[in-house]
């Protein structure tokens, strides 16, 4: 565990705790193994993050990314997770 300086910055501890956050967007983890398996609904730290950074007046486009990668395929899994919950009688009349 890192303990911050009493000395260092406000801003800079922030900055470094995004930076941090950002980095382990890249890396595999339980979100993105949900994503891949079709879950319709998962815990968003990228959002947070996005959050977080907005209200500091920080933006990193690869982080604007992510969140949008994330959504879409979100999307993607809610419809099909709805498709297939639908009576085949009710999906061949909506498709």
């Amino acid at each position: 565990m890192h303990f911050a300086n009493r000395h260092e910055p406000a801003v800079e501890r922030v900055r470094r705790c995004l930076v941090t956050a950002a980095q382990s967007l890249g890396t595999p983890s339980s979100a993105a193994r949900a994503l891949a398996a079709g879950a319709p609904y998962i815990e968003r730290v990228d959002r947070l993050v996005q959050a977080i950074a907005a209200q500091k007046g920080m933006r990193a486009p690869v982080l604007d990314e992510v969140v949008r990668l994330v959504d879409a395929r979100l999307e993607a899994n809610r419809r099909s997770a709805d498709a297939a919950a639908k009576p085949p009688e009710l999906a061949k009349r909506t498709a």
